[in-house]
């Protein structure tokens, strides 16, 4: 991956990094997708290609802004708030995937993770389609009598947010991510299931919880975060919370230290203190994380290193400053002020 080019300045005002491509929300609302160092999709798009033209069209419609970016596949909410799937892949999971209830309609909100997907409607109820060998997709019964307000998909879980501030989880309870939600999970603000088996929760007072899988000691929270926290994340094997002071905490590992793989991954280590000041913003992705400092001008990058996704390119310093960041699975990205997309890591086609 390298420096998409944009037809216009100001082309692209936010990111979504996914595996092996990229999703773009313009000012005008409309989503495209960037892989292999073209976009797809320009708005003015005359290409004969039937698969390319499918992308075109399906994603031209979505004027809501709301998009999500999963493994070798992507939904969208439509302009008539219908939830729409560009699929990277024929698996038969990403299929799954890419076939939403016909019974869905009035879509609000979507988030993919793993093998299903989550959507949420005007009437404030969840549907969960795709894969459900976790019960990742068996909604709560609870929840039919409330309202959500929130959605997070994640691995092989699925967390709801009511409009009590109450957390529910269901799916996979192997490492107690279902029955062991820790009593501090209390008037919720915040979800993040980005961790591979591991969840987290932000509080109102600025309180953070995590629970689940434990083996990287990921769920072990550091005292400094609690009551000042404004935002959390977290990757496989890692957690990320930055306070109200812009700075940034970490703990775990960027990989499965217990893994039967004899061969240790690249990793580029951040600070032995596990904090870095001055953060402007952040993003986790599988095994590594991205961050920009507060001059909008810098970005760090520490975790895996095995296909170069925490190599910061020389465009980077030289760009007129940097908007947002994004870490892909095995890659990253960021959004230039100027609304150019530029990326690197693993480049892959998308579907292999």
């Amino acid at each position: 991956m390298g420096n998409i080019s944009s037809p216009a300045t100001n082309f692209v005002n936010s990111i979504q990094a996914g595996s092996g491509f990229v999703l773009g929300a313009k000012q005008d609302k409309l989503v495209y997708i960037f892989t292999n160092n073209n976009f797809l999709n320009d708005g003015k798009s005359n290409r004969t290609s039937a698969t390319e033209k499918a992308y075109h069209n399906m994603l031209s419609e979505s004027e809501s802004g709301k998009y999500a970016a999963g493994d070798d596949f992507c939904v969208v909410v439509t302009s008539d708030q219908q939830a729409a799937c560009v699929s990277f892949s024929e698996h038969a999971d990403v299929k799954l995937c890419c076939t939403p209830p016909t019974s869905l309609s009035n879509v609000v909100e979507v988030s993919v993770r793993g093998k299903h997907c989550m959507a949420l409607t005007g009437a404030r109820k969840v549907v969960c389609w795709g894969n459900n060998d976790f019960g990742q997709c068996m909604i709560p019964s609870i929840l039919s009598s409330s309202a959500v307000v929130a959605i997070k998909c994640g691995k092989v879980n699925s967390m709801a947010l009511t409009n009590s501030k109450t957390i529910h989880v269901w799916g996979d309870d192997s490492f107690g991510q279902v029955s062991g939600v820790p009593p501090t999970a209390v008037n919720i603000v915040a979800m993040s299931t980005r961790g591979g088996e591991h969840l987290m929760c932000l509080s109102k007072d600025k309180i953070v919880s995590c629970w689940g899988r434990q083996s990287e000691n990921q769920c072990d929270l550091p005292s400094e975060i609690q009551g000042w926290t404004v935002k959390i994340d977290a990757g496989d094997f890692f957690s990320l919370a930055l306070t109200s002071k812009k700075v940034l905490h970490w703990w775990g590992s960027f990989f499965d230290s217990s893994s039967t793989t004899t061969e240790t991954p690249l990793v580029v280590s951040p600070p032995q203190v596990k904090f870095i000041a001055n953060v402007a913003c952040f993003s986790a992705g599988n095994g590594h994380f991205l961050v920009l400092l507060t001059n909008r001008k810098t970005v760090l990058a520490f975790g895996r290193n095995d296909h170069g996704q925490c190599d910061i390119p020389d465009s980077i310093a030289t760009c007129g400053g940097i908007a947002q960041v994004s870490a892909g699975t095995n890659f990253s990205s960021v959004l230039t002020k100027s609304g150019k997309v530029i990326c690197w890591g693993r480049n892959r086609d998308v579907g292999h």
